[in-house]
């Protein structure tokens, strides 16, 4: 299991899950599953080096941070 950590990350102790993205899955899509709304789209962005949906494919594991 890899997964990209922002380069900028300052924060030792942040808890994570991953998610493993599934065909049709959007960051919108994946934002509501996680967090139950999109509020905290840009934390996924961040924590994965991604910037749109065109950069998630089926199978690649995201970073999801708690």
């Amino acid at each position: 299991l890899e997964a990209n950590y922002p380069r900028d990350s300052s924060r030792i102790e942040e808890e994570f899950t991953f998610y493993i993205v599934r065909k049709g899955d959007t960051l919108d899509k994946i934002c509501i599953k996680n967090y139950g709304n999109m509020q905290y789209k840009d934390l996924i962005i961040k924590h994965n080096e991604i910037n749109s949906d065109r950069d998630i494919i089926e199978g690649r594991i995201l970073v999801i941070p708690r």
